[in-house]
């Protein structure tokens, strides 16, 4: 038994040996015929362990990228937005020969700002974070607040603005009002700048598609400047690209200005081009396209049957100008004629007769009061005379000139806006009944003290930490005749408003103890006051930002420096 089980033992180590041996061929033929495959596919897990490594630490970058975002245009904003607010306040109170000082500083502070826009929004369309918005508003009020903000450069240069919308363009549209209003400030910017003096610019729009709900708008800027060098045209759209050194040097800028613009444009699925020649000037085209659900219009032209077949003489020495007159008057179904001096409109005077008269206020050798004068005094013609006044001007045409109704039946200001053109035609000829200051306000403070005259007497609590900003928003408020009440943390504003009545709270997002999102959490919830309006007031500019105050249960969002009409209409809509 002993030797038979001694047996079976050595059958089955043999049989296990050779197992073995058989099993380590296999393995040496293995590591022979594909040793290059299983080094190349450690070599790949390797390279896919690296690859997670690596997007791990991407993600980290691009996280810590944000927070620095975010950072600097809130450690930058609040004190420009000290700068800037404490300018606008004293501007006003300022003797005229300090005005001109002021001015410098506040042009200089918005300069600023604009390159620290570029600079952010740059960033943001580099990360991915630039998003539209698509809300409703006019077109027109786009162009009014782009004419509002270059007027008095273009004064300071000499440089005509004239705008040359196409009266079919269609004015109610959806879309991002601010982003459009920041690609047509780009553009206009630059052609400010390098137009010399006594130069043109002229700012255009048109429909050229049109869908069910959906319009394609073509906008163009041109100017009478410098030109580009045809070689430049395909850089011209990319990051910090500008001619050459010396143009940096002499004209400023971040050379981001107009790379921002194409993406821009492009998330407006439009496409941007340029036409230029050297020593003549340049024409840059985009177009942008919107939604268009709603159909209400800004003005009723229900007095153009009565304009009918009547006849109308424009005198304009700018030939851009001219045009978009002999358009528009067009479209309001005038007879339209055109001549570009005093001297030339005297002669046609004396040979036709019209029933209303359009004169350029600065033309050479003969004005457009010189002019007026004549043709009373000397054809004793009666026809009804419009005056156009570049903005800035009308200081130096006062009212014992055109005031007086036996010279001038209206004025406007230029650049010309189709709806104050047809209410000041329409005024001329007696057709409009109410009567109106000869010389308007502008529309800017016309709205700033209808906001004020509303908001007089409004009790609004004011969560903000910074002392400078405190005392520029106390101010700002008092304007209005609004009492005010100042917090400087989180922890007492929700104290206060659970204690005393408040119509609105301005609410700083960073302050020490308790934020203004726990702060208004902590109202809407605790206290139960869920009606309160709230308004974040922060220096943040990012992506995200307002939606994440409006998610904490706030009404708004203002972006600091704060524009007093933005903060004034915004108090507003919300109080109504």
């Amino acid at each position: 038994m002993i030797e038979e089980e001694n047996g079976n033992r050595l059958a089955r180590r043999f049989y296990l040996e050779w197992e073995l041996y058989e099993l380590k061929e296999r393995i040496e033929k293995l590591e022979s015929s594909h040793g290059d495959s299983l080094a190349l596919l450690m070599e790949n897990e390797y390279q896919k362990l690296e690859l997670e490594d690596l997007n791990r630490k991407l993600e980290q970058a691009d996280k810590f990228k944000s927070i620095f975002l975010a950072t600097m245009s809130h450690e930058i904003r609040t004190p420009m937005n000290g700068i800037i607010a404490t300018l606008d306040l004293i501007l006003n109170e300022s003797p005229d020969h300090l005005k001109k000082y002021l001015k410098i500083i506040h042009l200089s502070s918005h300069s600023l700002l604009g390159i620290i826009n570029d600079i952010l929004d740059f960033s943001k369309i580099e990360a991915g974070k630039l998003e539209l918005e698509k809300k409703a508003f006019y077109l027109s009020d786009v162009l009014e607040t782009i004419i509002g903000i270059f007027v008095s450069r273009a004064l300071e240069k000499n440089i005509e603005i004239v705008l040359d919308i196409d009266p079919h363009v269609t004015n109610s549209i959806i879309g991002d009002s601010l982003r459009l209003q920041q690609v047509l400030t780009n553009f206009i910017g630059n052609a400010i700048k390098f137009t010399p003096r006594g130069g043109v610019i002229t700012l255009g729009a048109k429909n050229t598609q049109s869908l069910e709900e959906r319009v394609e708008i073509l906008f163009y800027i041109k100017d009478t400047g410098t030109g580009i060098k045809s070689e430049y045209f395909d850089k011209l759209f990319d990051p910090f690209s500008q001619e050459n050194v010396s143009t940096t040097r002499k004209y400023g800028g971040t050379g981001l200005g107009l790379f921002i613009n194409k993406q821009l444009i492009e998330m407006m699925k439009g496409t941007v081009w340029v036409k230029s020649e050297m020593g003549k000037g340049s024409i840059f085209y985009f177009t942008a396209w919107f939604d268009t659900k709603y159909n209400e219009t800004k003005l009723s032209y229900q007095s153009l049957i009565k304009l009918s077949g009547l006849s109308a003489l424009i005198v304009d020495d700018c030939c851009d100008s001219r045009n978009f007159l002999i358009k528009t008057l067009n479209f309001f179904n005038f007879k339209a004629e055109a001549c570009t001096s005093g001297e030339e409109a005297l002669h046609k005077l004396k040979k036709c007769k019209y029933d209303l008269i359009l004169l350029d206020a600065l033309m050479p050798i003969m004005d457009g009061v010189t002019t007026s004068k004549k043709i009373r005094q000397v054809l004793n013609i009666s026809t009804p005379i419009i005056l156009n006044i570049p903005f800035g001007k009308d200081i130096e045409y006062n009212e014992s000139v055109c005031g007086d109704k036996s010279y001038i039946n209206f004025v406007l200001t230029k650049p010309i806006m189709l709806d104050p053109l047809f209410k000041g035609i329409t005024e001329a000829l007696g057709i409009n009944k109410k009567q109106e200051p000869i010389i308007q306000k502008p529309k800017k403070e016309e709205e700033l003290l209808e906001y004020k005259a509303k908001l007089k007497g409004a009790s609004i609590l004011v969560a903000e930490d910074n002392q400078t900003n405190q005392q520029i928003i106390m101010a700002v408020l008092k304007l209005a005749g609004i009492e005010v009440t100042i917090v400087e943390t989180g922890v007492e504003a929700v104290a206060l408003v659970k204690t005393n009545r408040f119509d609105a709270v301005l609410m700083d997002i960073e302050m020490p103890e308790m934020d203004g999102f726990e702060a208004t959490k902590i109202i809407r919830k605790e206290l139960n006051y869920t009606k309160l309006p709230i308004i974040a007031m922060t220096a943040h500019a990012m992506k995200g930002d307002e939606e994440k105050c409006i998610n904490a249960g706030m009404d708004a969002h203002i972006t600091k420096p704060i524009n007093q009409l933005s903060l004034f209409k915004t108090l507003c809509n919300i109080l109504k």
